[in-house]
């Protein structure tokens, strides 16, 4: 599989940096995610070893895939 990270932008400000994949369906990316939630709904993104996060859809401002290197 190979990284590809996603910069969360909140309508608070914040940003929030997590790492993806790039060769996994669609609908498991960060993006696919956001793109089939329910304007209500919670977005879920993690693992059992370090954790979730749990972000409402409505807190979420835009997501940017972040270039290699940057």
């Amino acid at each position: 599989m190979e990284p590809q990270d996603y910069c969360i932008h909140l309508i608070n400000g914040e940003q929030i940096v997590l790492p993806g994949e790039r060769n996994i369906p669609e609908n498991r990316t960060i993006p696919g995610k956001f793109k089939e939630a329910k304007p209500d709904d919670v977005i879920t993104y993690g693992d059992p070893e370090f954790g979730y996060f749990y972000i409402p859809k409505r807190h979420i401002l835009f997501i940017r895939a972040i270039p290699d290197g940057e």
